[in-house]
């Protein structure tokens, strides 16, 4: 039995206040909505650090937008999704390998494009049954035959992780990873921007976005391409730095104001926001692009442990 009766038609029953009726039901669904989210938290999480990180892969088609959904899916439980999209995403990427590799896609299934791959040689064995097993739960899913209907919810949960992952490591391998060994601050300073980037999108149905999961993503990447944990012991503790920055961008018409700094003894932007005040002594001084301050500027770490919001800590003094 399928009951679908989730809004009341105030309409049909001539309420002049339908609208307002309608927005307090909405009130309510939002609560419910709520509720459930904090009752499944910790499984959301738990799950989110089942699926595996593959790093940094520069190259990418339109199957990544579904792979961020699958991954999605997944952590929110919809493990018949997750399975049906890591199928379409697989073949996808398989289209996206016949391209880069310049043969035309004539192969109306994606069992035929998976053996002309391995056919011509860019599939080796193992990866080539693994893309199949993907393809088979994909069908079995997607038609719902018996096999996929006898499967009780922990089968197809393990079966929606291994796929997924099994998909991720498929594309890393095949496409390339980032060497970490190659990052250097300019190359870095590309991945922060992307970071960002990916970070403001709003309402993609990828997960969580904005500044939190920026800030995750940098101390991660950071740590893995320098060795550095940029996470301090103690959160809330002030920290103050007193150097000569190089000034790489002054922006007064963001929200907030920002001048962008630039270390040269580590080589990397700190963003540091500003005040009316600081606005005002800053275009007194007619600072730009490329001067040298002496300045101190202090943060609180938050409760990754991480120095995310910078300010002045003491008059700026212009050295060029």
């Amino acid at each position: 039995m399928y009951i679908d009766v989730r809004k009341f038609n105030y309409k049909a029953f001539g309420y002049p206040d339908a609208e307002e009726r309608v927005e307090r039901d909405k009130a309510f669904a939002k609560k419910a909505y709520t509720d459930w989210f904090e009752r499944n938290i910790d499984r959301i999480i738990e799950r989110q650090w089942e699926i595996d990180d593959i790093g940094v892969v520069e190259r990418t088609g339109d199957f990544v937008k579904l792979l961020r959904e699958a991954e999605f899916t997944y952590s929110i439980g919809a493990y018949t999704s997750t399975l049906a999209l890591t199928g379409v995403c697989a073949e996808d990427l398989c289209k996206f390998l016949m391209n880069v590799a310049g043969h035309k896609d004539k192969s109306r299934k994606q069992e035929d494009r998976i053996d002309k791959l391995h056919e011509l040689g860019i599939l080796d064995d193992a990866v080539k049954a693994r893309l199949h097993t993907i393809r088979g739960l994909r069908n079995s899913c997607l038609h719902f035959d018996q096999a996929f209907k006898a499967k009780d919810a922990s089968s197809v949960r393990g079966e929606a992780l291994r796929a997924l992952n099994a998909l991720k490591h498929t594309y890393a391998s095949l496409v390339g990873a980032l060497d970490y060994k190659t990052v250097d601050s300019t190359k870095f300073g590309e991945l922060l921007k992307t970071i960002v980037e990916q970070a403001t999108v709003d309402g993609a149905p990828t997960g969580v976005t904005g500044h939190d999961d920026m800030q995750v993503r940098l101390r991660n990447l950071f740590a893995a391409a320098f060795g550095m944990d940029l996470s301090l012991d103690d959160p809330g503790q002030v920290m103050e730095r007193m150097a000569i920055f190089v000034v790489d961008e002054v922006d007064f018409d963001s929200m907030p104001p920002e001048l962008t700094l630039i270390d040269p003894n580590v080589g990397l932007p700190v963003i540091v926001d500003l005040d009316a005040k600081d606005v005002e002594d800053l275009k007194r001084l007619e600072v730009e692009a490329g001067d040298l301050l002496a300045v101190s500027i202090r943060s609180v770490p938050d409760g990754l442990g991480m120095t995310s919001a910078w300010r002045l800590a003491s008059e700026v003094q212009k050295l060029t």
